[in-house]
């Protein structure tokens, strides 16, 4: 993707010239790497250096370009490795890629985190190689519920999506993402707007993306199983955040991702909606600094 072109220009035309700036000066030096894996493609960004090794995992975006001021602020600390999703509807896909993409570059210790959808696949592969993990963080996200009503929701919501037309769907898609950004600043707004409908005027995000994203939830409903009692053998810290307003989450699922990991830290925002790594940004980089230093 060139850093800016017509499109760019267009899009983030209501965005301050500074952030302009600053978001083309990340792309010019955080470019993409590939890497194929099982007959998929792999995106992402590895920043190299650092002694901890710090995994950050997209969320229904699908694509680390939502969070990249928070990128840029760990890889002062961390070493960063953020990939894109391929285009699966598979959690083992999600899991094995990733652990094997590290594998690859030669990481064997990490800490993991996950927003959203993402925290969702950062479990798989908590639960899959507890052994390699330090940190766990888990925020604004659920966790695997024998709830019949979820499976059905999620079963209708595929169908309902399969029959759509892509141009239906990607619309009613940005409109259910634009709710997820209440609660970011005024200064801040214009730019997220903009990168979230630039994620689906470059077709990042299309009706086969989020046939995935549906398909991709129904696995881990269905098909992933743990429990309390195994995350209480493991040595890998938790940690989890939660807002006290998030649109995001189903009711009910902070709960129940705290009685999953029972020995976890917890922390809470106050009205920091579904995106508080944007929202309270510092106060969120806090939060993830001290926990990674126990």
């Amino acid at each position: 993707m060139p850093a800016m072109d017509a499109l760019f220009d267009r899009l983030f035309a209501n965005v301050s010239s500074t952030q302009r700036r600053e978001i083309l000066n990340f792309r010019e030096t955080h470019q993409f790497k590939t890497r194929e894996i099982a007959g998929n493609t792999w995106e992402y960004i590895d920043t190299e250096e650092g002694n901890i090794n710090l995994v950050m995992v997209p969320g229904g975006m699908r694509r680390p370009h939502i969070g990249w001021r928070m990128l840029q602020a760990f890889e002062k600390r961390y070493r960063v490795i953020a990939p894109s999703y391929p285009t699966t509807g598979s959690m083992n896909v999600l899991r094995d890629g990733i652990i094997s993409l590290l594998d690859e570059i030669g990481i064997h210790r990490f800490a993991i985190i996950g927003s959203s959808y993402g925290g969702v696949v950062a479990q798989c592969v908590l639960h899959a190689v507890p052994d390699r993990i330090t940190h766990a963080i888990l925020a604004n996200t659920g966790t695997i519920s024998e709830n019949p009503d979820i499976i059905k929701r999620l079963e209708r919501g595929l169908r309902i999506i399969r029959m759509l037309p892509n141009r239906v769907v990607t619309w009613g898609g940005l409109r259910s993402f634009k709710k997820l950004l209440d609660g970011i600043h005024t200064e801040q707004r214009d730019l997220y707007d903009a990168l979230l409908v630039e994620h689906f005027a470059r077709k990042w995000l299309t009706k086969k993306e989020f046939v995935c994203h549906y398909q991709g939830l129904l696995d881990f409903h269905s098909n992933f199983r743990f429990s309390p009692e195994d995350s209480l053998t493991y040595s890998t810290k938790v940690l989890l955040i939660d807002s006290s307003h998030d649109p995001g989450v189903l009711d009910g699922a902070s709960a129940a991702l705290r009685e999953m990991y029972p020995n976890a830290t917890t922390h809470t925002f106050l009205e920091g909606g579904h995106m508080p790594s944007i929202s309270k940004a510092d106060e969120f980089k806090k939060v993830i600094d001290d926990f990674l230093l126990q």
